[in-house]
């Protein structure tokens, strides 16, 4: 029997056995055979795989046996004797062997299913994650059902293919999916915008008269209501004006309401070429009668403006129909806001300021100063 049949545990034919000699060829044959297999013994211990539930000193164990194949030295932790007729516990040694790669064989089949199973749930996974986020293409379908035949039939490289196209494909549909909710998102975007745009032209509209464009009674209110507390807080000069058309029911009477309509918008556009900061808040406060909240001037420097605006309006402002001789004045009344105003008080002064001026013969600006008692 050969030194490889008795550690297989082969039988080979008698014919076999019976054939050659045992001259130095044989010798030379042997001691080669022994250091083959003390090689194969040293490079299993050297890159075994690292068992689970494994005794550690797996590669020493592996030198042990080595040695007692090369030299017939004994290794004591396995029970065997040192030999000195050069006898070799070779069943010890074929068990050995054969049990190593057995647990190695098992080792890698239970690797590669487990594996297969996860691929199997990441394929699961994906596809779940697919239907959820819409991706229906037919490249994703498609790979994803090549993982799945892969990762029950195919080799470890079919199932590394597979799975390195199935996730290429399902990246790339999400970057699509990504960059087409991107671009619907820009057009959602874009259109809130434009909305958000036209909803503040239609509070600005809101806010407006529509017949003189000036600001509306309502957002006179609130202006005033803001002034009245930033005067409290920062104490900072603001004069409020109130204007008023002289004889205005006259001219309607006389003219009509359209020559009526013309001298408001007339009035108006004079206003707004006199006030052009954008704090000064022009707004036609009802009727013939039209208000204005000026920040950070007090009535002093107000007087002037109010004056030039009259001004404007008596050299500019005709009555349709009526010729020149026929004029249009403007009386006006002023006031500056005080610490302890609220908008009641302030406007009542300013409205006493106007009446004032129409009491003392119109066309003129008079100031009211003190608190109203």
């Amino acid at each position: 029997m050969s030194l490889l049949d008795k550690i297989t545990g082969r039988k080979r034919p008698a014919t076999a056995a019976a054939g050659g000699g045992q001259g130095g060829g044989d010798v030379s044959l042997l001691d080669g055979s022994l250091d083959t297999l003390s090689a194969v013994l040293r490079t299993m211990g050297e890159f075994s795989f690292e068992l689970e539930e494994e005794i550690e000193g797996f590669p020493d164990r592996c030198a042990h046996y080595a040695r007692h194949v090369a030299t017939g030295a004994g290794i004591e932790d396995e029970g065997i004797s040192k030999s000195d007729d050069g006898q070799r516990e070779w069943g010890r040694v074929r068990r050995f062997y054969t049990e190593r790669r057995q647990q190695e064989a098992e080792f890698v089949e239970e690797r590669l299913r487990n594996y297969r199973l996860l691929v199997e749930d990441l394929a699961v996974g994906l596809r779940s994650v697919a239907t959820r986020e819409a991706l229906t293409e037919t490249a994703v379908r498609s790979s994803l059902g090549d993982v799945e035949r892969a990762a029950d039939t195919g080799s470890v490289a079919d199932i590394r293919s597979a799975l390195t196209t199935a996730i290429t494909t399902v990246v790339q549909a999400f970057n699509e999916q990504r960059r087409q909710f991107e671009a619907q998102l820009s057009q959602s975007n874009a259109r809130m915008m434009s909305l958000r745009r036209d909803l503040a032209v239609a509070r600005e509209d809101l806010k407006r008269d529509p017949l003189t464009d000036a600001y509306n009674r309502g957002a006179f209110d609130t202006g005033l209501q803001q002034a009245v507390a930033l005067n409290f807080l920062l104490r900072q000069p603001t004069t409020i004006v109130m204007l008023d058309l002289d004889n205005f029911k006259s001219i309607n009477d006389e003219y009509g309401h359209a020559a009526g309509d013309d001298i408001l918008r007339s009035v108006a556009d004079c206003l707004a070429r006199t006030f052009v900061r954008r704090s000064d808040l022009v707004a036609r406060y009802g009727g013939e009668e039209f208000a204005l909240i000026l920040a950070d001037v007090d009535v002093k420097a107000a007087e002037p403006l109010v004056e030039r605006f009259l001004d404007t309006v008596r050299s500019t402002v005709k009555i349709p129909y009526a010729g020149d001789d026929r004029i249009v004045t403007c009386s006006a009344g002023l006031t500056e806001l005080l610490p302890s105003d609220t908008v009641e008080t302030v406007l009542l002064r300013a409205d006493r300021a106007l009446y004032r001026a129409k009491r003392e013969g119109r066309d003129r600006v008079r100031i009211e100063i003190s608190e109203v008692a």
